[in-house]
């Protein structure tokens, strides 16, 4: 591909500077289709995890699951489910500031 990277780095552009919201449906797709853009292209770096793991934190079960696929597809071996859900979910999010959350767990991430 010719523009794979203009194609990355405007992906990753919209997903560092717009505020998704995976509860609504229309943030949820374009979030889903970005990941499944990312990987297909075989953009799998450093931003695509850390991306994973922020949307795995926030996700609801449908974004969970996704981002579960993917990382065993990427050859993630969590047979006792370490990794996912229990490292992740075991960061303090509570005390995150809603308007600045997602910043903030891209920097803990």
């Amino acid at each position: 591909l010719a523009y794979k990277s203009d194609i990355v780095q405007s992906v990753q552009r919209l997903l560092q500077e717009l505020p998704f919201d995976s509860s609504v449906e229309e943030d949820r797709s374009f979030l889903l289709e970005s990941l499944r853009l990312l990987y297909g292209i075989e953009a799998v770096d450093t931003f695509f995890v850390i991306e994973l793991m922020v949307q795995f934190i926030d996700g609801d079960e449908e974004m969970r699951e996704a981002v579960t696929t993917y990382f065993l597809s990427m050859g993630l071996d969590d047979q006792n489910q370490y990794f996912l859900p229990r490292e992740l979910d075991s960061w303090d999010t509570w005390s995150l500031e809603e308007e600045n959350r997602r910043s903030q767990l891209l920097s803990m991430a």
